[in-house]
């Protein structure tokens, strides 16, 4: 039966999908990406080669476990490398990361229980502020807040999410006309308008995601062709192929909203 509280459903899912448009944060490219993860492997080299041999064989104190030094940064260099290798244009590598901060945690503490002056200690700094660009791409920053955990939605995901969009709402735009009378055919014609306004839309941000370019101003975009869509039906009673449709493009639009921080 089609009823006028899907409509309402429908709605909430718009309104929830993506952020406000002032609210859309800039996005890295996979590319920035990459960049920040080699910045990290490079520094962390460093900080290895500025420490003496006594801070080496000393100890970092876990919850249950006592690591040498030494060892544990191998494992971290090991831990940096696997991220690296794993993280792909349709993989953020998300737990990859997480296993790294966690890693770097045990470091930052056993840095800061050393003397302020101890070799080493600035090219720490670099290694945290290196930790804190990458995080950022992951919608946090390092250290860790309790509760925290890093989560990205990668390039091509967006894309594909963009594709999800043109393909529902043009079924969605099909199946409009079981919503106006023959007598409503410039209300017809506005909430046509709004579906290729979304759908042009979103082949804008794929289109700039594809250039690894940044495109928070398109995502902007996309959230406001998406509520001005919605605001050509409000009110009406949809046929339910066209709130099955239209629950398809919300549910893509909610993916590339966690890309943009929303």
């Amino acid at each position: 039966m089609k009823t006028n509280w899907m409509l309402a459903g429908i709605a909430l899912a718009v309104l929830g999908a993506l952020p406000a448009a002032a609210q859309i944060a800039a996005r890295p490219s996979d590319k920035t990406v990459v960049g920040y993860i080699d910045g990290v492997q490079k520094s962390v080299k460093q900080f290895e080669r500025s420490l003496d041999s006594k801070l080496k064989r000393g100890t970092i104190r876990g919850t249950s476990t006592e690591v040498n030094v030494e060892n544990y940064l191998k494992d971290f260099s090991i831990d940096i490398d696997r991220l690296r290798k794993r993280f792909k244009s349709n993989y953020s590598a998300s737990a990859e990361l997480a296993t790294v901060l966690e890693k770097a945690e045990g470091i930052r503490r056993y840095v800061e229980s050393q003397p302020a002056t101890f070799k080493g200690r600035s090219e720490w700094d670099v290694v945290a502020a290196a930790l804190n660009d990458l995080s950022g791409a992951y919608g946090t920053a390092f250290p860790l807040a309790e509760g925290a955990s890093p989560r990205r939605i990668n390039d091509a995901e967006i894309s594909q999410a963009a594709d999800q969009i043109v393909k529902n709402a043009s079924s969605y735009r099909k199946a409009l006309k079981g919503a106006f009378t023959k007598e409503e055919s410039a209300a017809r014609a506005s909430a046509e308008k709004g579906s290729d306004a979304v759908s042009n839309a979103a082949k804008a941000l794929k289109s700039r995601i594809g250039s690894g370019k940044p495109a928070s101003g398109e995502a902007a975009a996309l959230a406001e062709a998406l509520a001005a869509a919605e605001a050509t039906v409000a009110g009406r009673t949809l046929p339910e192929n066209a709130t099955a449709a239209w629950a398809g493009v919300t549910g893509a639009a909610a993916k590339i909203a966690q890309g943009f921080g929303g």
